[in-house]
C-alpha cells in the first residue's frame, strides 16, 4: 500500500544512528518504498558485528546466501532451535511513534514455522507465520534494495519511543525452521486532509478469488492489471484492504485501462459492505473520469474515477470488485482513497522540522475508525 501525504502541517523528524553504527543502518527513501515513506533498515550481520544485530543460536542453524525468495542483503539466518533468538537494536531515535516491519522471504516456503517478534517500549508481541511469505501479509510494505530486487516487509506493529532506543527481538514460536532477516522502521505518518493511499494489483493489501494477472499492459497502472478468469463469473472478486487508517471521511477512487477495453463490461465496486458503485469499463465508457490523477511508478499520469464517500470508524477500509450480472469480464487495477476530513476532536499536529541524514521523514500519530457513507 502506497501512502502520499499532502500536509504542510506535519512533525518532521530524523532517525539518527550512533556514529559507530552508521554502516549498520540503511536508509530507504520514498522513491524506493511502495508507500512513499522513508525507512531505516537493520539487516542481520554475521557474528553480530556491528552490534545492531545480535543473536543466540540453538539447534541446527546457518546463513542462506542464495537469494532465493528475495531477502534483504546478501544473507539471512535460519535455525530450528527452540532457544534461538535475534535482536535488532535502533538507537539515536527522536521521541515519537514508529511503525515496525520484518522481512524473511517474499514467497512461500513449506518448511518454515512461526516467529515471535517482541518490540520494546511497550510495543506489541506478534506471531507471524512465515510459511506463506512476507508478501502475503496485509499491511506490509515493499522496499527496493536494488533496481532488480524488491523485498516484502510484513507489519509487526507500532511503538512509542521515549528514550531514543528501540529493540525488536525474534524467536521461534513453532514449526520447523524460521528465518531472521532484516527489520525496517519508519516514523508513523501524521493523518492530514488530502493524504492518499493506493493499492495496486499484486501489492500488499490486494487479494483475489477467481482472477488472473496480466502484465505488460501499457495503459494500466504500473503496466499490469487483472481480470476474472472465467467468463461471466460474478463470484470472482478482487479485494483491496486498506489498514491502519486514521478516523475520518474518505473518498474512494478506482482506475482501469484509460480508454476502456473492448471485451469487458460493467464492474461493481462495494465499499466497506455499505454501498456499491457500478462503472462501465468497456471502451464505450471512455475510460475512468479524471476525478483524481495519480502518476504510477513510470511517472505516467492515470485518471481515477470517484466511487463515493465513506466515513470509517475502525482501522480498516475494504473495497471489493466483482462482475455485474450479465457481463463477461472486468478489469482489476489500482484503487485509491483520499482523506477528505478529520473528526474535530483530532487536534492538528505541531509543526517542526529537523533535517538529518540527508532527508526529511514524517512522524505522527494514527487513530482509527469506520462507518456511515455517502455517494
Amino acid at each position: 500500500m502506497r501512502f502520499t501525504t499532502l500536509s504542510s502541517s506535519v512533525l518532521i523528524v530524523a532517525l539518527v544512528a550512533l556514529a559507530n553504527s552508521a554502516l549498520a543502518v540503511q536508509t530507504v527513501g520514498p522513491a524506493d518504498s511502495s508507500d512513499g515513506r522513508t525507512y531505516f533498515v537493520i539487516d542481520n550481520v554475521v557474528g553480530g558485528d556491528p552490534p545492531e544485530f545480535t543473536e543466540t543460536l540453538d539447534g541446527t542453524s546457518g546463513f542462506d546466501t542464495n537469494g532465493g525468495g528475495f531477502h534483504w542483503g546478501t544473507t539471512r539466518r535460519w535455525s530450528n532451535g527452540g532457544a534461538t533468538s535475534a535482536t535488532w537494536s535502533f538507537s539515536g531515535l527522536l521521541s515519537g511513534s514508529y511503525d515496525i516491519y520484518a522481512s524473511w522471504r517474499n514467497s512461500a516456503q513449506g518448511n518454515l514455522g512461526t516467529a515471535n517478534y517482541v518490540v520494546s517500549d511497550g510495543g506489541p508481541s506478534v506471531n507471524l507465520n512465515q510459511i506463506p511469505g512476507a508478501g502475503t501479509i496485509p499491511g506490509g510494505v515493499l522496499l527496493d534494495e536494488s533496481p532488480t530486487e524488491s523485498v516484502n516487509f510484513a507489519p509487526i506493529g507500532s511503538a512509542n519511543v521515549f528514550d531514543g532506543t528501540l529493540d525488536i527481538t525474534a524467536s521461534k514460536a513453532g514449526g520447523s525452521f524460521i528465518f531472521y532477516d532484516a527489520i525496517a522502521i519508519a516514523p508513523t505518518p501524521v493523518p492530514a486532509v488530502g493524504d492518499i493511499w493506493v493499492i495496486d494489483n499484486l501489492e500488499p493489501g490486494y487479494s483475489t478469488v477467481g482472477f488472473s494477472e496480466q502484465a505488460n499492459v501499457g495503459d494500466a497502472f504500473d503496466n499490469n492489471q487483472s481480470f476474472n478468469s472465467a467468463s461471466g463469473d460474478t463470484a470472482a472478486t478482487a479485494t483491496y484492504d486498506f489498514v491502519d487508517l486514521p478516523i475520518g471521511e474518505y473518498q474512494v477512487f478506482a482506475t482501469w485501462r484509460q480508454n476502456g477495453q473492448g471485451n469487458v463490461q460493467n464492474a461493481e465496486y462495494t465499499i466497506d459492505g455499505l454501498f456499491s458503485t457500478v462503472v462501465n469499463q468497456n471502451t464505450s465508457g471512455g475510460g475512468p473520469l479524471a476525478d483524481l490523477v495519480i502518476a504510477d511508478d513510470r511517472n505516467i499520469d492515470f485518471n481515477f474515477q470517484s466511487l463515493g464517500f465513506v466515513t470509517i470508524t475502525d482501522t480498516d477500509l475494504q473495497v471489493t470488485l466483482n462482475l455485474l450480472q450479465g457481463g463477461n469480464f472486468i478489469l482489476g487495477d489500482a484503487v485509491a482513497i483520499r482523506l477528505e476530513s478529520l473528526p474535530s476532536a483530532v487536534p492538528e499536529p505541531a509543526t517542526g522540522v529537523l533535517l538529518m541524514m540527508g532527508g526529511l521523514v514524517t512522524l505522527s500519530r494514527r487513530r482509527r475508525s469506520r462507518q456511515t457513507c455517502r455517494n
